[in-house]
């Protein structure tokens, strides 16, 4: 188990390089304080897998991201079956993206990307007031970026107060999603439940697609 002594620290930020994580628990330790930065960060020619056995848990964030950051041109995320991120809260009224965000609001010459191929986004909360519609919440958030999942769930997330905010996977301005394979988004509940494309947002599904995901956007 590594432990974040400080919580302006990123446990790890990896850039121009590969760095692939097993059979570790990357631990936040908040406990009732927030920290500043995301647990793990990619940047600008990264790419991280999170293997099997990997855990990242107990990030905490006023606003965005406690958990994982992928920004930069060509920046990548991998989750393989075994991975889990979990127990990640946004605390603040206008917060988004609890768990992992892909992409942010200026595109970059080549998307980051997020390949979901098995593991699991559980238990992470939002406890944002504002609109699913206005891009808030999500455990997951892809804006300007692409993400494809073959593989693994994010089920038991929440966004609670006041029901209104997204409580599962947000799809937002630039952001492009793929479910193929046996991808599973469900048993999410907020002011939208599992998935939800805002404006600029794209979904589709591919291939042999034989899992299961509610769309809960009110904008398709």
């Amino acid at each position: 188990v590594i432990h974040r002594q400080e919580p302006w620290w990123n446990l790890f930020s990896v850039g121009n390089m590969t760095l692939r994580l097993e059979h570790l628990v990357l631990d936040g330790e908040p406990g009732e304080a927030e920290n500043a930065a995301s647990i793990l960060r990619t940047t600008a020619g990264g790419h991280l897998v999170l293997g099997p056995g990997c855990v990242l848990r107990n990030g905490r964030h006023a606003e965005q991201c406690p958990g994982i950051s992928v920004a930069g041109s060509g920046a990548t995320l991998v989750m393989e079956d075994g991975a889990v991120v979990r127990d990640c809260t946004t605390t603040g009224a206008e917060s988004w993206a609890t768990a992992i965000r892909v992409g942010y609001r200026d595109p970059v010459d080549v998307k980051p990307r997020f390949e979901m191929r098995g593991g699991l986004v559980t238990n992470c909360v939002s406890l944002s007031t504002k609109a699913a519609g206005d891009g808030y919440g999500g455990a997951v958030y892809i804006q300007n970026a692409e993400f494809v999942m073959s593989g693994g769930a994010i089920v038991g997330n929440t966004s609670p107060v006041e029901g209104k905010a997204a409580a599962g996977l947000i799809v937002y301005d630039g952001g492009g999603v793929t479910f193929t394979g046996t991808a599973r988004i469900e048993n999410n509940f907020g002011g939208a439940h599992d998935v939800y494309r805002t404006e600029g947002g794209s979904i589709r599904m591919a291939g042999d697609f034989r899992g299961r995901a509610g769309i809960s956007s009110g904008d398709q």
